[in-house]
């Protein structure tokens, strides 16, 4: 009987684990070259003017989610149904305001009227093809490396384009620096790698890891105070508060209270004192620096807003289509005696959305970040997963805080470059909450040194 049962439970698992082998090896081959052009990608994205992105983005999404389905690893994320949502009601928007409106960009060039809706199903692809590369925590901590080592090198070219303008100097572009638009964006680039080093000074015990991130930390906050945008330093000071926040009710720590208590407190004497004087302190937040004063860059805004409001009132369902914004507030809701800057967009990521894609689609837009930063609050800790959760969660409340004002994503065309940093920082943050799952147990329990 053992010579006729033997082959009988054995037989069919031999092969299966043979064929398993070629897969399992293939996988690997896609896998890493999902990698390979996932780095040539991020290259692109920070340093490269004419950069192929969409192209690309697509790859990364092809490769990553194939390398995935290969080797029987999930793909889910936790914003599956509200960025299904969002992304088919854009669609939506731009085939049914498709011949309504003509989408514009800054300089009044005609684009393609179904690149806004093709641009948010490249983004919808590309993330979920980035997060299944960023399967493993290490590629996340390394993405976020990356990211530290491109900004700061961002950073070092626009001080050199100061120096040669002067530090005094607000520049509206950056010549050594093309592919990023101006001043806002570098601005949210600062703002954004802030965060992410300063996570590691709030967590880490070695004080020369600690004094390295804080001045990495602090060299990001210069570079932001040098684009002179008031948008960014409240970001960076949004960030600030709400990683604080969390190091006191959540990791039990006081360095960043002890930090900001500091500051104040040199701060104050110094204008005490008179070695800063009150004039040139008030000026840092409004004056010529700026353009234009506080006061007025406000009340443009509420102009701004009240008017995007206006028309996302009148759209309620599907909005004006993706693009639309502009053109639709040119025929129907500015005078002629408006600023060019009132046509362009809604200064306000929350009204954009509402405006060219209805109210639905915001409701799905505004769970899909909801999502993703209770998942990052619920992981900070002190460990290498929970380090990595503080720096993404700092890291995107400055995005959240900058679109209070601004407009960096969806249906704006010149917006494509930070579009895809935003969906890229989203796809480390879906990974790293996968990753500290009941799946990512033992790497989430790992103890930051």
């Amino acid at each position: 009987m053992k010579a006729i049962s033997a082959p009988v439970v054995v037989s069919p698992e031999a092969p299966g684990r043979d064929a398993s082998r070629p897969a399992a090896a293939l996988a690997g081959v896609i896998d890493w070259s999902g990698l390979a052009i996932f780095a040539l990608f991020v290259w692109q994205l920070f340093f490269v003017a004419d950069a192929a992105l969409h192209w690309l983005g697509v790859g990364v999404a092809m490769v990553g989610i194939v390398a995935a389905r290969l080797a029987h690893k999930r793909i889910r994320t936790p914003i599956d149904i509200p960025l299904a949502i969002y992304t088919s009601l854009i669609v939506v928007s731009a085939v049914v305001h498709s011949r309504q409106f003509s989408p514009i960009i800054l300089r009044g060039d005609p684009v393609a009227p179904w690149q806004p809706a093709a641009h948010a199903v490249a983004l919808m692809l590309y993330f979920y093809g980035a997060t299944a590369l960023l399967a493993d925590s290490w590629r996340v901590r390394t993405l976020l490396a990356i990211i530290i080592v491109a900004v700061s090198v961002l950073g070092l070219a626009a001080s050199y384009s100061h120096l040669i303008a002067g530090f005094d100097t607000r520049l509206i572009n950056y010549k050594s620096i093309l592919q990023w638009s101006g001043y806002p964006e570098l601005g949210l680039l600062f703002a954004i790698a802030c965060p992410i080093a300063l996570a590691i000074a709030v967590v880490h015990r070695s004080r020369a890891v600690v004094l390295a991130s804080s001045l990495a930390a602090l060299s990001f906050v210069a570079y932001a105070a040098g684009v002179y945008s008031r948008g960014t330093n409240l970001s960076i000071v949004a960030a600030f508060i709400v990683m604080g926040i969390v190091e006191l009710r959540v990791l039990k720590g006081r360095r960043l209270l002890i930090v900001a208590c500091l500051a104040m407190l040199i701060l104050a004497v110094a204008l005490l004192a008179g070695v800063v004087p009150v004039r040139s302190f008030i000026a840092f937040g409004t004056g010529r620096l700026y353009t234009t004063n506080t006061a007025g860059a406000y009340l443009s805004r509420f102009a701004m807003w009240g008017r995007a409001a206006e028309m996302a009132r009148d759209h309620l369902f599907l909005g004006v289509g993706p693009g639309n914004y502009s053109d639709a507030m040119r025929k129907v809701y500015v005078t002629a005696a408006d600023p060019y800057l009132y046509q362009f967009h809604a200064h306000n990521t929350i009204l954009q959305v509402a405006a060219e894609s209805g109210i639905p689609a915001l409701i799905a837009f505004l769970l899909i970040w909801w999502r993703i930063l209770a998942g990052l609050a619920r992981l900070c800790g002190h460990t290498r997963t929970g380090v990595v959760a503080l720096g993404l969660l700092g890291a995107l409340v400055t995005v959240v805080a900058r679109s209070l004002g601004d407009h960096f994503l969806s249906g704006l065309p010149t917006a494509d470059r930070t579009g895809f940093l935003v969906w890229t920082l989203l796809a480390a943050s879906a990974a790293t909450i996968r990753l500290g799952g009941p799946r990512g147990r033992a790497d989430r329990e790992t103890a930051v040194p």
